[in-house]
């Protein structure tokens, strides 16, 4: 997964930065390590979006006052932004930030299985299970039964419950 990061502003009342995976990806954890230097406290919040340039249209991950090293999340989007509005006098230091998860068509440990082509949208990066569904016709964890082999499938419960 390539990620590009920009920095837009690490000096102020209002410091946050953006990173860019390049394309929309799932998501199951970040890893933030970051020198915060502040008189106040600050809010920490991370959002994700699939639009570049703010967070105002992006979705919380996580907000609290105090920054955790790992996050655990379950999200699909493009870009990662990290915000803090403390006070004028604070900065940050950007270590490092990993972001750990696969392009929208793969899943396993190190993103080398193909997603379900049935899938409507991406899997699981763990079991490879559609997780938005199937293609029209198609059901089944994986979307692996079509038409015929749900008309088939429907049809050996129906008998199973006689």
């Amino acid at each position: 997964m390539e990620i590009q990061l920009r920095v837009v502003k690490t000096q102020g009342s209002e410091i946050w930065i953006q990173v860019d995976m390049t394309e929309i990806s799932i998501v199951k954890e970040i890893y933030l390590y970051l020198i915060v230097n502040t008189e106040k406290g600050g809010n920490h919040t991370i959002y994700a979006s699939n639009f570049s340039g703010g967070w105002e249209n992006g979705t919380v991950l996580y907000s609290n006052e105090s920054l955790s090293s790992v996050i655990n999340v379950n999200a699909v989007f493009r870009y990662l932004i990290y915000v803090n509005i403390p006070d004028e006098n604070s900065s940050f230091e950007v270590c490092e930030i990993g972001i750990v998860g696969c392009p929208p068509a793969y899943y396993g440990p190190i993103c080398t299985k193909t997603c379900p082509v049935n899938c409507s949208g991406p899997c699981d990066l763990e079991t490879g299970n559609c997780i938005f569904g199937c293609s029209n016709g198609w059901i089944g964890d994986k979307c692996e039964l079509g038409e015929k082999n749900a008309y088939s499938f429907l049809r050996n419960i129906r008998a199973c419950l006689r």
